[in-house]
């Protein structure tokens, strides 16, 4: 599994996380654009949670992934090309989705759970469990497995 994911600068704000080639790049501001992290939390964290998202996503497709390269694609919006949802491929928005609600699952069961208010961390472990399941879910309807059942034990 290659795990050397590359960070580079985009724009002063935005951190840009480079894939394999294959699937797509992740932002640092994609990931904040769509949920409300704690302001708390460093850059570096929210890219190591990012990366560790791309990585298990891309893990769970390897076998999927190996198909697509012997039918000759050579990237995932390849895969679908005609299935796209406004001018975003299907494929490619799955991909994300999958890779930023893993993220986000993974911030919400590590954040600090030492607080005074033990319903709030129970909130946030909640979160976390659904939104690994959507994370699993996307991963399902990319590969095409449909609804994938997980628990958290």
């Amino acid at each position: 599994m290659d795990t050397n994911f590359a960070v580079f600068t985009d724009t002063r704000d935005n951190l840009i996380i480079e894939n394999d080639g294959f699937y797509p790049d992740m932002s640092l501001e994609g990931l904040t654009d769509r949920f409300a992290i704690d302001g708390d939390i460093k850059q570096s964290l929210l890219v190591s949670f990012i990366k560790l998202a791309m990585s298990r996503c891309n893990e769970a497709l390897k076998t999927n992934k190996k198909q697509w390269l012997q039918k000759g694609l050579t990237e995932l919006k390849e895969v679908n090309p005609t299935h796209t949802l406004g001018n975003q491929n299907e494929s490619e928005m799955l991909y994300t989705n999958a890779v930023y609600f893993a993220a986000y699952a993974e911030i919400c069961s590590t954040q600090d759970r030492s607080q005074r208010h033990l319903v709030e961390a129970a909130e946030r472990l909640d979160r976390a469990a659904i939104y690994q399941q959507k994370s699993t879910y996307a991963l399902g309807q990319l590969s095409g497995h449909g609804k994938i059942q997980v628990r958290l034990l």
